[in-house]
């Protein structure tokens, strides 16, 4: 048998601070569209929310979804910092853009693929539902956006990542993983 273990990425809280000031809109923003990165999702969701803004990197003209196709680093950063919702709809193993907006603070609104469960706690600080289910994420979407829940979700959000998603808490598992070969080896 193998001994399997996972170290999940992390992000630095120095680099990713929340915004002084949140946009309206809602934020998909991937390098390409393919299976895995499908902006289907973001233009269901922009139809049966015909009043609520999205910015998105790929997908179609819809009269509220500005396309801003592939941005530099920094633009891409500033676009999360200020987004007042994060759509986490990628059929992705992890989710680095997750992580990344919620040490902003801002609510990640998304189907449950891959690690999204283990990084969002659903309600709390995000909001999670199955794949394909268009009137959940309109749901998530007016629970992050409505001004009792922004500021406590926004604390919960970035709590939990600079906890559990930060480099000190991977650097940690590694630094035990290596400590543990070493001893197993008599390398020390």
């Amino acid at each position: 048998s193998r001994d399997v273990r996972v170290v999940y990425h992390g992000v630095d809280g120095r680099d990713w601070q929340m915004a002084s000031e949140t946009g309206d809109y809602v934020l998909w923003n991937k390098t390409r569209v393919d299976p895995v990165c499908d902006p289907d999702a973001l233009l269901a969701l922009a139809r049966a929310m015909p009043e609520q803004r999205f910015i998105s990197t790929y997908g179609a003209n819809l009269p509220n979804v500005e396309l801003v196709g592939r941005l530099g680093y920094e633009e891409g950063k500033s676009l999360i910092r200020h987004a007042a919702v994060y759509l986490a709809t990628s059929r992705e193993t992890f989710g680095i853009g997750t992580i990344e907006a919620m040490a902003c603070g801002v609510p990640v609104v998304g189907y449950a693929f891959g690690a999204q469960p283990e990084i969002i706690e659903h309600g709390v600080n995000g909001w999670l539902v199955e794949p394909g289910d268009i009137d959940g994420l309109v749901a998530g979407v007016r629970w992050a956006r409505d001004p009792l829940n922004a500021g406590i979700i926004a604390e919960r959000a970035r709590a939990r990542i600079l906890d559990k998603f930060s480099w000190q808490p991977a650097m940690d598992a590694y630094r035990a993983i290596y400590r543990e070969v070493a001893e197993r080896h008599n390398l020390y």
